[in-house]
């Protein structure tokens, strides 16, 4: 008699703990279902972008050691002046007061920065 109780207590607890397993699966798929609807909606939410008038604009490569960046006059976007971090001059290329580390920019930049031209190279 007693075996009979532990075997019906055993397999209660087994039943239950299959059952509460079995509901915890079901709210698994129903949350994971809910998740693909709602990226479904945002996805469709989101309009492709046009990308036909966007410039071409590489990545730099891996190997940064031999990286240099294009400067803006090899873009065809202005004739370029060199300024210094110290200067407020802007100077052309072959200029006797041009320093090393000098940066190249358009001219127009250089001008709205507040930089005025080299009275010696006058570029």
């Amino acid at each position: 008699m007693i075996d009979k109780i532990r075997r019906r207590q055993r397999l209660r607890v087994l039943w239950t703990g299959g059952l509460i397993l079995l509901v915890l699966v079901g709210l698994g798929w129903r949350v994971a279902a809910a998740r693909r609807a709602e990226a479904r909606a945002y996805s469709s939410a989101i309009r492709p972008v046009d990308t036909r008038d966007l410039p071409l604009v590489g990545l730099p490569p891996r190997n940064l050691r031999n990286y240099r960046e294009f400067p803006p006059y090899a873009l065809g976007l202005a004739n370029p002046v060199y300024i210094t971090r110290a200067g407020t001059r802007y100077h052309r290329a072959d200029c006797e007061h041009l320093r090393h580390g000098a940066t190249d920019l358009p001219r127009k930049d250089a001008q709205r920065r507040g930089f005025t031209r080299c009275a010696d190279c006058q570029p």
